[in-house]
């Protein structure tokens, strides 16, 4: 078992260098309406990112996923520090 501890400068260059980060599609900001959609289908479709997509129509469900947590945590840290029970707290955090 001499050669596992040969200690020599071959191990390190074995090692895979990271590809750099490129950002392949520009972010869109959330419009109003596409918001105020999404909070209204929160309250049939719970979780469903599927059927939220649905009702809103202009974004993956990828993009609805990111932004309910955005909103979830946002809207769960406004509710603790306020007191008050909120529609993202009870359908999320139960």
């Amino acid at each position: 078992m001499e050669g596992n501890s040969s200690g020599s400068g071959e191990e390190l260059t074995a090692l895979k260098t990271r590809k750099p980060y490129t950002i392949t599609k520009q972010r869109e900001r959330w419009t109003d309406e596409e918001h105020n959609l999404f909070v209204e289908a929160l309250k049939p479709y719970g979780r469903a990112g599927q059927r939220i997509e649905e009702n809103i129509g202009t974004k993956t469900a990828a993009q609805i996923r990111s932004h309910a947590q955005k909103f979830i945590t946002k809207d769960f840290l406004a509710s603790r520090t306020s007191g008050k029970t909120d529609l993202a707290s009870i359908l999320f955090l139960d």
